[in-house]
């Protein structure tokens, strides 16, 4: 097939062509609306993928705020009493029977008194005890009864003196009992020996326990 081409001015048809072609293709890209486009997420930095910082002991490190504080003690729970001249604030939880021998409390760094002394108090009252109980008859007592108690000593000038007594039957009879208590306080009460190399000292406890027998 013959192909017929036209020249005008010496400028060949199909160069022409070719130049309104391109120019309508440029005048209709220039007419297309624009389309928005997303643009690709965005990779996360490394600092955005380091791990949170790992426990030695396994898991992650949360910060979580300041510690909680320490529960208060309910007020409502503090059992106050006095016994044997001492006032105590119970602080147990659940149910208690309220001690009936005073706490032996002494203040920390402060004043002790020597075991030897200890021993020498330890020594009268268990004698006064056994004066006590010589006439308690064998059915009065039961499994393992014991005495327990608190005396309060001042010493002055090398002396010991004991000034209080709070002492409790442990299973012994119930209407045995007062008596005893009642008779190892009194006869305890005024008890003295040396207290040779011990500094004065007023109102200093010493608990005691002892089986009787």
């Amino acid at each position: 097939m013959s192909r017929t081409v036209v020249v005008i001015g010496g400028l060949s048809m199909v160069v022409l062509g070719l130049l309104v072609g391109l120019w309508l293709w440029l005048v209709k890209t220039d007419d297309t609306p624009a389309t928005a486009t997303t643009p690709p997420p965005v990779s996360p930095t490394v600092a955005d993928r380091t791990p949170p910082p790992v426990s030695p002991h396994g898991g992650t490190t949360t910060t979580v705020g300041p510690a909680p504080e320490a529960p208060i003690p309910d007020k409502e729970n503090v059992k106050e009493y006095t016994v044997g001249g001492t006032k105590v604030r119970d602080h147990r939880s659940g149910e208690h029977k309220p001690l009936d021998v005073p706490p032996n409390v002494h203040v920390p760094g402060g004043l002790q008194i020597k075991p030897a002394t200890t021993q020498i108090v330890s020594t009268r009252l268990q004698s006064v005890m056994k004066d006590c109980v010589a006439s308690l008859p064998r059915e009065a007592r039961g499994d393992k009864p014991r005495l327990e108690g608190q005396v309060v000593v001042t010493i002055k000038d090398k002396k010991l003196t004991v000034t209080q007594s709070t002492m409790q039957l442990r299973n012994i009879a119930d209407d045995a009992a007062p008596g005893l208590k009642q008779c190892i306080e009194q006869k305890s009460v005024g008890l003295s020996d040396t207290a040779s190399g011990e500094a004065d000292v007023e109102n200093y406890s010493i608990n005691i326990s002892f089986a009787i027998p």
